[in-house]
C-alpha cells in the first residue's frame, strides 16, 4: 500500500499537469489577442482623430472655397464694370478723336490750297520778276552804249588797211545822241590808223538833222538830180571796193552797214553817217 501511494500521487500529479498545460495556453493567447484588441483600438482612436482633423480640414477648405469663390466673383463683377467704364470711355474718346481728327483734316486741306494758291501767286510773281528781268537787260542793252573792244578795234583797222588812202566824210545824227557822237568818236582814230582819210576833228563832220538813220549808213551821192526821197533799190547799188571794204570791215565787229542814195555832189565823196543805236 505504501508503494502504491507515491505512485497514485505521480499520476495525479502528472494528470493535474496535464490538464493545466491547455488552460494556460488559452489565457496566454487571450491575453496576446486583448493586446492586439488594444493596438487596433488605439489605431481606431488615432484615425478617428485624424479623420476628424481631416473633417475640420475639409470644412475649413470647402469655407476657404466658398469665401475665395464669393470674392472672386465679387472682383470679377467689379472688373467687368471697371472695363464697361473705360470702354465707355474709350468709346467717347475716340469718337472725339474722330472729330478732332475731321478738325485737323479740314485745318491740313486748308493749309495745303492756302500753300496751293501761294505757290501760283509765286509762280506768278516768279513770271514778272523774269519778264522784268528780262525787260531790264533788254532796255540796258538798249541803252548800253555801242563801244568796240580793243579786238573788235584791231579787227576793224586790219580790214581797212587793206585799202589804204581812200577818202571819207563822217558824220551823226541829233537823234542819235550823244551815244552816236561817241561811237564815231571811237572809228574816228581807228580809221586813221588805217590809213585813210577822214576829218581830223570833230569839228569837221557833219551832224545832220535832216536825215534819221537807224545803225551805221553810208550815204553815196548820186547822179545830178538825185532824190533821197525816192530812193533806187538796194539791188541797184553796185559797190565799188571802198564800199565793199567798209561794208566788210563793220561785218568784222558785229556792225551792219547800210548804203543809201544821197544828193549830188561835187567831189562825189560818200559820207559815214553814225546814226541811232538800232534795238537789239
Amino acid at each position: 500500500m505504501p508503494q502504491q501511494q507515491p505512485a497514485i500521487i505521480a499520476n495525479a500529479a502528472r494528470s493535474e499537469v496535464g490538464q493545466v498545460s491547455p488552460i494556460q495556453s488559452l489565457i496566454d493567447r487571450a491575453q496576446t489577442l486583448g493586446q492586439r484588441v488594444d493596438w487596433w483600438n488605439t489605431a481606431m482612436l488615432w484615425a478617428l482623430a485624424f479623420a476628424a482633423i481631416a473633417a475640420m480640414a475639409v470644412g475649413i477648405a470647402t469655407w476657404m472655397v466658398v469665401t475665395r469663390a464669393k470674392q472672386l466673383g465679387d472682383v470679377q463683377d467689379e472688373l467687368t464694370l471697371n472695363l464697361r467704364s473705360q470702354v465707355a470711355t474709350l468709346e467717347i474718346a475716340a469718337g472725339s478723336t474722330a472729330k478732332d481728327l475731321l478738325i485737323l483734316q479740314k485745318a491740313a486741306d486748308d493749309a495745303k490750297a492756302a500753300q496751293q494758291r501761294v505757290e501760283t501767286d509765286l509762280a506768278k510773281q516768279q513770271e514778272l520778276t523774269a519778264n522784268a528781268e528780262r525787260s531790264l537787260l533788254e532796255l540796258k542793252e538798249r541803252i548800253k552804249p555801242r563801244r568796240l573792244t580793243d579786238k573788235q578795234s584791231a579787227d576793224f583797222v586790219v580790214v581797212l588797211s587793206k585799202l589804204p588812202n581812200t577818202a571819207l566824210k563822217l558824220g551823226w545824227t541829233a537823234g542819235g545822241g550823244d551815244e552816236s557822237f561817241k561811237l564815231l568818236q571811237q572809228l574816228m582814230p581807228l580809221f586813221r590808223q588805217a590809213h585813210w582819210k577822214v576829218p581830223e576833228t570833230t569839228n569837221e563832220v557833219s551832224n545832220h538833222f535832216d536825215i534819221q538813220v537807224t545803225g551805221i549808213a553810208l550815204l553815196i551821192p548820186g547822179p545830178e538830180g538825185s532824190d533821197p526821197k525816192k530812193p533806187e533799190p538796194i539791188a541797184m547799188i553796185q559797190l565799188n571796193p571802198a564800199q565793199a571794204t567798209l561794208q566788210a570791215a563793220f561785218k568784222a565787229v558785229g556792225m551792219d552797214l547800210q548804203f543809201q542814195r544821197w544828193f549830188h555832189t561835187a567831189e562825189g565823196m560818200p559820207e559815214l553817217v553814225v546814226g541811232s543805236k538800232p534795238n537789239p
